[in-house]
């Protein structure tokens, strides 16, 4: 059996696509194979997410440096890491969870643990002579359906919409080159639109659009629009939303816009999103309800399972007791996975498993603070994820990771697949349902 014994660890403090402090990691196995990870850092964060560890000296990038994390690994991790064997990832994994030996991570960080766990998985892969998403699957083959992020809100952008992200979803192609050709087309005459309607388009915190919108239905306008001057059809092109409602969220009920006066009771709430689904091409809903709100949240789910994917972040945080209970409790009906939320490759690849046993959609996602690390986009192909959500097509750190899958797409040649039937039968149930009412 193969093992990999680590020669050298080393970190460093870098720069995320905020301008703000992350952790950049290395390790060196004793064949010569080398492997990186640059770790990225959320804005709009669940409650229940691994700890995130900064420095909190105020005389250094306001207090978010991470130079203590970066001594964790180079000095007390290294330790104990340094000349030992390991069998697998998860091997790996376990060893420096336990060294922190804390629930959510918070002796040593889960920022730390992350950019060792993936570049030891990135390490390890290349001691095998394989890419990333080869080693975690012999039978890697099915590119994802891209997640699109074109118009921003929430805690993204400096307008008025709730709503933190509005995304294009080409899923009704027969490759992953063509959807991603599909998005950029739509892209740019959304951006004609936005100009004719708005005077400007603006950008927002990951680079997708931010025009002077306050009502959902702007946004949603607009991109239909794009989509039918474009040379695709919504059968073709979705829309994805992601709510982030925990942002908006008060003991009354959940605000439309960022005034905080148009507020509406869980009832009327569920009425707005199935109003948003009705009217529009939406396929995919992502945290329709706060993260301690588990009623509206089953409620939703009841009545939407069918018509859209609904999707947990906040509320699963991509920890696998989370996912457990929501999946006892019939909340929602699929997981993003973000890594840096549990802390390790190997917590990952488990959450994963645990969705995909128990049918519910997978979607590996990136942070609105990311680098032009692209290790989300082997995962997303290694682990069969059929999806995933990775910002605009605009800025190297999220270019990176469809540029990564491109050449995936190109490495894997006519093996190469799409899941362009994901979205079948929901969109037909849905227009069933359109249709008797």
């Amino acid at each position: 059996m193969k093992t990999f014994t680590v020669a050298e660890i080393a970190a460093a403090e870098v720069l995320d696509s905020r301008g703000t402090p992350t952790i950049a990691c290395k390790v060196l196995l004793k064949d010569g194979s080398v492997g990186f990870m640059q770790v990225p850092s959320g804005a709009s964060t669940g409650q229940y997410e691994a700890t995130e560890l900064r420095d909190a000296d105020m005389s250094r990038y306001f207090g978010k440096g991470v130079l203590q994390a970066v001594w964790n690994i180079e000095s007390y991790l290294n330790a104990y890491i340094k000349d030992q064997t390991f069998s697998s990832i998860d091997a790996f994994d376990r060893r420096i969870c336990e060294l922190d030996a804390t629930e959510q991570k918070s002796r040593l960080g889960a920022n730390a643990l992350l950019g060792l766990s993936g570049a030891f998985a990135r390490a390890a892969a290349r001691s095998c002579d394989r890419p990333l998403y080869a080693f975690l699957s012999n039978d890697a083959h099915e590119l994802p359906i891209p997640f699109m992020n074109v118009i921003n809100g929430g805690r993204h952008a400096d307008n008025q919409l709730a709503i933190q992200e509005f995304m294009l979803v080409p899923h009704g192609f027969n490759a992953f080159s063509d959807a991603v050709r599909a998005g950029a087309e739509i892209t740019h005459y959304l951006n004609e639109i936005l100009v004719a309607q708005y005077g400007r388009a603006g950008r927002g915190d990951e680079g997708g659009f931010a025009p002077d919108m306050h009502d959902a239905r702007q946004a949603l306008d607009a991109i239909t629009q794009a989509i039918d001057k474009s040379a695709y059809t919504t059968q073709q092109v979705g829309i994805a939303l992601d709510l982030a409602a925990s942002e908006y969220h008060s003991g009354q009920g959940y605000f439309i816009d960022k005034s905080e006066k148009n507020i509406l009771d869980p009832v009327k709430w569920i009425e707005y999103i199935s109003m948003l689904v009705n009217d529009y091409p939406v396929l995919s809903l992502e945290d329709v309800a706060a993260d301690n709100d588990e009623q509206t949240w089953k409620s939703i789910t009841r009545q939407l399972n069918k018509q859209v994917q609904i999707v947990g972040d906040d509320i699963f945080v991509t920890q696998e007791k989370r996912l457990s209970s929501g999946i006892q409790d019939g909340i929602a009906n699929a997981i993003l996975l973000k890594p840096n939320q549990v802390g390790s490759i190997s917590e990952t690849i488990a959450t994963t498993s645990l969705a995909q046993k128990n049918g519910y959609g997978t979607i590996v996602s990136h942070r609105s603070g990311e680098t032009e690390d692209a290790i989300i986009a082997d995962i997303a192909v290694g682990l069969a994820c059929r999806q995933i959500k990775t910002g605009p097509l605009r800025q190297s750190d999220r270019l990176a990771k469809y540029n990564r899958l491109l050449w995936i797409e190109k490495e894997l040649g006519h093996a190469a697949t799409f899941p362009n039937d994901y979205y079948l039968n929901r969109r037909a149930l849905k227009q069933k349902v359109a249709e008797q009412g």
